[in-house]
């Protein structure tokens, strides 16, 4: 087995992967060639399909499936879609849970849509994480909200005795 992974270029960073349920033997057999490359060179090699499997990260301004489900619709249909598969239930699905008013309704669209494109393994998400900041009680004035877009304003922000 073999592969090429193309990852963000790093800086005193690290890849590391770890493959679960392989015996040591697959595991010496599974060589992979890292290509490290700069954000602009990865995303142009993806969307001209020049690769086999790719790692990438996606940070979205807000918490709205909109934003978060275009990853996964066709490519024709999306910039970001870098696996580059057609699926035109997916496609639906998503223009569904867009329109609809009703709350259960678009929830219930969504399961059907992650369901769908999880069971083909065109695409996988590997971390869905929550925005943790940790900061000294000292500073006052500050609300750390979920987004890295959000809340940027320090003006009223200060540091207690």
């Amino acid at each position: 087995m073999s592969g090429a992974v193309m990852v963000n270029a790093l800086r005193g960073g690290q890849i590391m992967a770890e493959f679960r349920g392989l015996t040591p033997a697959e595991r010496d057999r599974f060589k992979v060639e890292e290509s490290p490359m700069e954000v602009a060179q990865q995303k142009a090699a993806y969307i001209a399909g020049n690769h086999e499997v790719g790692l990438d990260s996606n940070c979205v301004d807000v918490d709205d499936p909109n934003q978060m489900l275009r990853l996964y619709v066709s490519s024709s249909r999306s910039p970001t879609n870098f696996s580059l598969y057609e699926d035109a239930t997916l496609d639906d699905l998503f223009e569904r849970q867009r329109r609809t008013g009703d709350a259960a309704e678009r929830k219930r669209l969504i399961r059907e849509f992650e369901d769908r494109y999880l069971s083909r393994s065109m695409t996988a998400p590997l971390l869905w994480w929550h925005r943790i900041v940790v900061y000294d009680k000292r500073i006052q004035g500050w609300k750390a909200l979920p987004s890295h877009y959000l809340n940027q304003d320090l003006a009223g922000v200060w540091l207690a005795n």
